[in-house]
């Protein structure tokens, strides 16, 4: 969790994203103590397409990126199971895990 935490704090904020990143990181944290629930989707949701449509500038835009998509892929997993977009994510982080071990 440092990891991500130290990942997130590398950001250029702008400021209307620092909240969402602030809150990303407050459910991040509430979903590893297993304080996480499914009614957590909505926060989740609105925060990531925040900070997706958001101008930002990152010094590690495919680290961030990727530990971002994670935590969601794991707080989907927990709590929506059968959600469509789990395909997605695993799909993407697929293809991550394959081209980091092709370079």
């Amino acid at each position: 969790m440092s990891y991500i935490r130290n990942i997130l704090n590398s950001v250029i904020i702008f400021p209307q994203s620092k909240e969402a990143r602030e809150q990303l990181k407050r459910l991040r944290v509430r979903d590893v103590l297993n304080q996480s629930t499914p009614d957590d989707l909505r926060e989740w949701e609105s925060n990531l397409k925040i900070l997706n449509n958001s101008k930002l500038i990152f010094e590690t835009t495919k680290m961030l990126h990727e530990k971002i998509n994670d935590a969601f892929l794991l707080y989907l997993k927990k709590h929506y199971p059968d959600d469509e977009r789990l395909v997605k994510l695993q799909d993407i982080k697929r293809g991550m895990s394959y081209s980091q071990q092709t370079v």
